[in-house]
């Protein structure tokens, strides 16, 4: 623990593994466009088979109501994904959480990057889950034929904007990691032992 106290920035970004920040980076690169290929399959429908849009039984009115439902759920899903991180990060767990692991004589510096990796999954898969979720009413007007009618369906694909900007936005640098282990790990874990 002592030497998890004694650390500061300039020690912090020189022991961050490039292993881990092309892992990160390629983890949270994959989370944040997968939609986009499900949207790219949205597109496609049409396109590929102009027998789809045919569908008769994928009532418009379902599918308006269906988008008032999973916007309602991804705005929680959102919030739950932007917010669930910090209770992950609270000074008083971490503190225990770090006696506990490195008096096993665990890198204090791995062990802060393995608490930010599952941050930022645990992020992005709440807005990912929005994101697939806010996809499905313009998926069922595509294939019910009336997306070009009704172009209101295309709010359904908020989340996914606001899911990949987020996932560009907080795009894991060497840099970025040492400032987040920094500003919301070993500060608050060195306030809590003061």
């Amino acid at each position: 623990m002592e030497e998890l106290l004694k650390l500061n920035r300039e020690d912090v970004e020189p022991r961050i593994r490039k292993e881990f920040v092309l892992s990160t980076a390629i983890i949270q690169a994959a989370i944040t466009f997968f939609p986009l290929l499900f949207l790219a399959v949205i597109l496609a429908f049409p396109v590929l088979n102009p027998e789809i849009g045919k569908d008769e039984s994928l009532d418009p009115q379902m599918a308006m109501l269906l988008l008032q439902v999973l916007g309602l759920i991804c705005l929680v899903a959102i919030v739950v994904g932007v917010y669930l991180p910090s209770f992950l990060l609270k000074p008083a767990s971490l503190h225990a959480r770090a006696e506990q692991q490195l008096a096993s004589g665990s890198d204090p510096v791995t062990w802060m990057c393995n608490i930010y990796r599952t941050s930022v999954i645990i992020r992005l898969a709440f807005l990912e889950g929005a994101a697939l979720c806010g996809l499905m009413p313009p998926l069922m007007a595509s294939l019910g034929g009336y997306l070009d009618d009704n172009p209101v369906f295309w709010l359904g694909a908020i989340p996914l904007a606001i899911h990949v900007i987020a996932g560009v936005v907080t795009f894991p640098t060497r840099t970025s990691i040492a400032n987040h282990l920094v500003t919301r790990i070993l500060r608050p874990i060195k306030q809590s032992a003061a």
